[in-house]
């Protein structure tokens, strides 16, 4: 006669426990890795990411720029480089482009891990070698209309219903693009249809895109420091033709067209309203200028700042693979400067590009989402390791949420509260502490649900709301200083 094995409660419950702290611990030491330092293993993208410059009025690192810039076009924070071609087969876009309709990493496929572009990879390729990254996939046009007004039928890759395509396939379209950005344009925002949204959003997400291109270098060098020696070069004989072209004499007109060749390619620079990469070269640490300007400035009489010429220097040896040249330039540009008195904006550099890697609302997301599903589960059986798992994990949710708010307030400099985003973020983390409160009086579930809940959606709000662009640039506030924005907003949010 065989015997029936029965499960005791505490051998039950044993492996609830040991999963319940396998999860905790999962989830930490995922993010302790998110705390070491990344290691280059050829160019130093990590240190060029710290490199700052001014853009949307605030001064940045290029990490942040490169962030900002594709949440905007792509609405990723990353560039997938491989994929499925239509027949199933898997590798990168360039080799698989000929077999069709390409489609990104389908959820069910576990096993694959696509290279990526980090966004401060993705930025330098886009400023110092825009003929590679305008083969990227990052332009994202998904309805229908669009995608058949610019005749983009069978190109681009497609991911859960999104398309995504490259530069190289809108660039002859961009003229059919501007005339129907500029009707869209014409109507009230509520008139708007789904097409016209679509059409604007493309239309600034491939301005953004040219701007960028033109952060460094016009868009078309080839050897950006050969060519600034070139400028520099013809400077002087330009000027001298210049002026006996305008006396009526006789000038070297191959000396004026070779010094006004250069010149009009920066003017482009200019127009285009690229990021400021050039540290002021006097006392006012707020005039921060773009490249075309300084350069421009230079055949005015102006002096060449050293930081243009390291830039350069970048550029081309990025561009022709010369990793040593590059590493060791980024290096000279931080120690430059540290010693034209920039500590201070090279150090925010540095504490925003970890800020950025450490990912923590994000993180806190899933953390949040884990636990609310631990509650279901406490809810079906009433099983206390799993509410006692959810708390614990939503606790380290909140420590995690908490370290990336008050990171968020030191760079800014303000308190918690100074625009959609942050208050997105400021709310959750408010309702979560409640939540917890209440589930130490209670014991029921309910508070935990509430906090897990509460802080997944108002992170999922703040993650949409970043795809506006950059979250840290803060809104005018009519209470404009950080006494009474820690004192009244603060406090209304949290009555919110």
């Amino acid at each position: 006669m065989k015997t029936k094995t029965v499960t005791s409660p505490s051998e039950s419950r044993g492996w609830r426990v040991w999963l319940g702290w396998a999860l905790l611990a999962m989830f930490a030491v995922e993010f302790g890795f998110a705390l070491k330092p990344p290691t280059d293993k050829t160019f130093a993208i990590s240190q060029f990411a710290q490199l700052p410059l001014v853009f949307n009025g605030r001064v940045q690192p290029m990490d942040s720029l490169g962030r900002n810039s594709l949440l905007q076009i792509r609405n990723t924070m990353d560039v997938p480089l491989e994929g499925n071609a239509a027949d199933g087969t898997w590798g990168e876009w360039t080799a698989i482009r000929e077999k069709g309709q390409m489609s990104e990493r389908h959820w069910y496929q576990f096993a694959r891990h696509p290279k990526k572009l980090k966004p401060a990879a993705w930025l330098l390729e886009v400023i110092a070698a825009p003929e590679q990254a305008d083969e990227r996939y990052i332009f994202a046009a998904s309805h229908p209309d669009l995608v058949s007004m610019l005749k983009l039928e069978g190109k681009g890759v497609e991911n859960s219903g999104l398309r995504y395509f490259r530069f190289n396939d809108l660039k002859d379209s961009i003229d059919r693009l501007r005339t129907e950005a500029l009707r869209a344009s014409k109507l009230d925002a509520s008139l708007r249809s789904a097409f016209d949204r679509s059409v604007l959003q493309l239309q600034s997400s491939f301005f953004l895109y040219l701007r960028l291109k033109n952060t460094i270098q016009p868009q078309d060098a080839q050897d950006f420091s050969a060519e600034l020696q070139d400028y520099l070069d013809s400077i002087d004989p330009g000027r001298v033709a210049a002026v006996a072209q305008q006396g009526k004499q006789k000038f070297d007109e191959a000396a004026l067209n070779r010094l006004m060749g250069h010149l009009e390619k920066y003017d482009v620079m200019n127009q285009l309203d690229p990021p400021l990469v050039v540290p002021p070269q006097h006392e006012d640490r707020s005039g921060w200028e773009r490249t075309g300007q300084a350069l421009m400035e230079v055949a005015r009489g102006g002096q060449l700042p050293d930081a243009v010429r390291l830039y350069a220097t970048m550029a081309t040896a990025y561009r022709t693979g010369d990793v040593a040249r590059f590493n060791e330039t980024v290096a000279d540009y931080q120690r430059h400067l540290e010693a034209k008195g920039f500590t201070a904006e090279v150090k925010k550099g540095g504490r925003e590009f970890f800020f950025n890697r450490l990912l923590a609302f994000k993180r806190s997301m899933y953390i949040y989402l884990t636990a609310f599903l631990l509650i279901l589960a406490y809810w079906f059986n009433f099983t206390g390791v799993w509410r006692q798992t959810a708390f614990r994990l939503i606790f380290l949710a909140w420590v995690i949420h908490t370290a990336g708010l008050i990171f968020r307030m030191v760079l800014e400099g303000r308190p918690p509260v100074t625009n959609l985003y942050s208050s997105a973020i400021f709310i959750g983390w408010g309702a979560v502490v409640l939540g917890m409160v209440l589930e130490r009086f209670h014991r029921n579930g309910i508070g935990l649900a509430v906090a897990s809940a509460v802080g997944f959606i108002t992170l999922i709000i703040a993650h949409n709301l970043a795809l506006g662009g950059d979250t840290m640039e803060m809104m005018r506030a009519v209470l404009d200083t950080n006494f009474w924005l820690a004192t009244h907003v603060v406090v209304v949010t949290l009555g919110y």
